[in-house]
């Protein structure tokens, strides 16, 4: 009698480790089938941005919980320095990147790594990071994108110019030949 709650035990137990394999790798699969739609997105989203360089051009790209933050002027301040950028005008080597690897499994030395690992692949997070070229310079792009509610919302976004940008009211400096 025993024996065979044991060995019902060790079959449901079987069964489950081979549910969640599978779940695990069908999440890591649909990620990769659609990176070239998330690579896509995040370059839309920073055209957009770029066409004003305001917060509202791309407030219904952002996730939910963010929202809040991005009501007030502390939200628009990082992005007044950009303006002098000006528009995109193309995305060049455009990389996308998920923990599903098999590098980043290889990496994984201890249960939080792994905790850490699991939650980024069942939130879906995706970064994506692409040399922007702009109307004015060139800056990297770094956006973080979350499964909210079945679309990609942005999460995070930094984009680091390599320019020497002027603030908007400071004006540039007149030589005179005279």
């Amino acid at each position: 009698m025993i024996r065979i709650f044991f060995s019902v035990l060790g079959v449901l137990f079987t069964l489950l480790l081979v549910f969640c394999a599978s779940f695990v790798g069908r999440l890591g699969l649909e990620m990769r089938e659609q990176q070239p739609a998330y690579e896509k997105l995040a370059v839309d989203i920073t055209r957009e941005l770029s066409r004003n360089w305001t917060v509202k051009d791309i407030e219904a790209h952002y996730a939910a919980a963010l929202a809040p933050k991005l009501r007030g002027r502390t939200a628009q301040a990082p992005f007044e320095r950009l303006r002098s950028l000006g528009p995109l005008r193309y995305a060049d080597n455009v990389k996308l990147h998920t923990g599903w690897t098999l590098k980043a499994m290889r990496e994984v030395r201890s249960p939080a790594q792994a905790a850490e690992w699991l939650a980024v692949l069942l939130r879906q997070t995706v970064r994506v990071t692409f040399l922007g070229k702009f109307a004015n310079g060139f800056a990297d792009v770094t956006l973080e994108l979350r499964n909210e509610g079945g679309r990609m919302k942005l999460w995070h976004l930094r984009i680091d110019s390599r320019e020497q940008l002027r603030s908007p009211r400071q004006k540039p400096h007149q030589i005179s030949h005279v």
